[in-house]
């Protein structure tokens, strides 16, 4: 992870740190049925509700479409070929 408050300090990056960070490997997919499962029948409450998921989509797309318009200028460019 980089950031400026914990880590390593990152050389010429104006004050950036980096730090390792680990974590358990998992299927999601199943994790997220099981949460929807436990919050429908016992009423467990839920960690990330639609609000979050429309704002996590909307802020995918926007990467991906800069991502795109970066990918087309350097096409044009030349500095990379399609």
């Amino acid at each position: 992870m980089i950031g400026r408050k914990r880590g390593l300090p990152l050389p010429g990056t104006g004050g950036f740190r980096r730090e390792a960070l680990k974590w358990k490997d998992c299927d999601c997919l199943a994790a997220e049925h099981d949460a929807f499962a436990a919050s429908c029948l016992d009423g467990v409450p839920i960690l990330v509700d639609a609000e979050a998921g429309i704002r996590a989509l909307d802020a995918a797309i926007r990467v991906k479409a800069s991502m795109d318009a970066s990918r087309k200028t350097m096409e044009l460019s030349g500095l990379i070929t399609g």
